[in-house]
């Protein structure tokens, strides 16, 4: 039997605490930093954490001039996904994770690192199982 490839060890490329970054900074300052972030992340998937996806959507889906940590908790408790997401202690973890507002660039540009490098795996992985499953000539 062969061995796993290393691979299929890892997990994708990723910052944990990045994301938290951005979550916090966003709940902390949303007036200044979910305008910023929104500049960089384009889709949820530039989240890798499941649940960093889900409270991003809730930031999004509240007017600007409207969300704040409650609104964003209270969003999601009306969607009953707060405790999906780890509840209102998850939500002050992140805040807590972040030590000054003015750092968001940095956690935007390491979060964008990894959802490219996630999606230059998946570009990858597609090319790879379309060549095994190739059939007649590459040669003409």
């Amino acid at each position: 039997m062969k061995p796993a490839s290393k691979t299929q060890e890892r997990l994708p490329p990723h910052s944990e605490e990045a994301e938290q970054g951005v979550i916090g900074c966003c709940l902390t300052v949303p007036m200044q930093c979910v305008p910023e972030a929104q500049i960089v992340i384009r889709s949820n998937d530039y989240f890798y954490d499941l649940r960093h996806q889900t409270i991003w959507e809730s930031i999004n889906a509240l007017e600007l001039r409207e969300m704040d940590f409650i609104s964003v908790v209270g969003h999601l408790k009306k969607r009953k996904l707060l405790d999906e997401v780890g509840g209102v202690a998850y939500l002050n973890a992140c805040q807590d994770a972040v030590p000054s507002t003015a750092n968001l660039p940095t956690y935007l540009s390491e979060m964008e690192e990894g959802f490219v490098l996630r999606r230059a795996i998946q570009v990858c992985s597609d090319i790879t199982a379309r060549i095994y499953s190739h059939s007649g000539s590459m040669v003409e």
